[in-house]
């Protein structure tokens, strides 16, 4: 298996860069949250990988960390939840916000994730709320848990039309230890957007 690959990025599009290992290019499919961070980035990279072996297909996947990785892992394990579903799990949330939804069983929330409906959220929750909490993100123990107000932030920006990556974006940084117009207000000026 390809735990991991060190090399130079040739090429950066969407979802998927390649990278070019002595000579050899590797195509990744990544998370919103890997694709930009390397979007002007020149240089040798270091990049955390999965190998997903089918019956007719071997794929590789990139991520921002070990943690990001493991997630990824859990999420393909769940019944329904497949390689392009994580993907979108990890590109619309953090480690610790997929956490929290599924520590507090927030389907609403789970089921903004692209490609995930009413029943794969619940059996996500029901394989994953355990195993997530005690294992894949322990480290979340020692902070502070993402605020409830952030699920119904989430929801709003949703029915306003924006998509899940957007709303990712505008949110990483948002203090959410505020009230969700608050939040709204400031995830909606953060993608250049005033309210008419």
């Amino acid at each position: 298996m390809i735990g991991s690959l060190r090399g130079r990025i040739i090429s950066l599009s969407g979802d998927v860069i390649l990278i070019d290992v002595g000579g050899v290019g590797y195509q990744l499919s990544v998370p919103t949250s890997v694709s930009e961070r390397f979007a002007q980035y020149v240089g040798e990279v270091v990049i955390p990988t999965h190998m997903h072996v089918r019956e007719n297909e071997v794929s590789l996947y990139g991520f921002d960390s070990d943690r990001q990785r493991e997630m990824f892992k859990a999420l393909i394990e769940v019944s329904g939840v497949g390689p392009k579903v994580a993907l979108a799990a990890l590109s619309s949330f953090s480690c610790d916000a997929i956490a929290s939804a599924l520590s507090r069983e927030d389907i609403a929330l789970i089921c903004t994730i692209p490609g995930v409906g009413k029943k794969t959220a619940q059996r996500m929750i029901l394989d994953l709320k355990d195993k997530v909490a005690s294992s894949v993100v322990a480290s979340i123990d020692s902070a502070q848990p993402p605020s409830p107000t952030l699920s119904d932030a989430h929801s709003a920006l949703r029915a306003m039309g924006f998509t899940a990556p957007e709303i990712a974006t505008a949110l990483k940084d948002a203090d959410t230890s505020g009230d969700t117009p608050t939040i709204i207000a400031y995830a909606l000026r953060m993608m250049g957007r005033t309210r008419v």
